[in-house]
């Protein structure tokens, strides 16, 4: 199993090199959008690495909880865009599972 906290640092230096990539696009508003998710996903990666190993494994349980939430919201919706969302969160939830100390 790879080293949970080290993955989110590693997670956290792409989204910081996204960020900034964006940061240079012309369409302001649109780089303000990406810079703002990019960062905010960065700041919930330091946040949950800086959590004992108990509360770590309690908040990755509530995020797959969230997450499959999300995904079952979609549950008879057979637009490409709700498939899209649903692979993607079932791609999020095994990574956050994947993570737990």
């Amino acid at each position: 199993m790879a080293d949970s906290r080290q993955v989110l640092a590693e997670e956290s230096a792409i989204l910081a090199s996204w960020a900034n990539s964006v940061s240079q696009m012309g369409n302001q508003d649109i780089a303000g959008r990406w810079s703002e998710y990019f960062s905010r996903w960065s700041q919930l990666n330091a946040n949950l690495a800086g959590l004992s190993d108990a509360e770590f494994n309690q908040e990755l349980d509530r995020e797959v909880a969230r997450l499959e939430k999300m995904r079952n919201a979609l549950a008879g919706d057979n637009s490409e865009g709700a498939k899209f969302w649903v692979d993607m969160l079932s791609l999020d939830i095994a990574g956050a599972q994947e993570l737990k100390i």
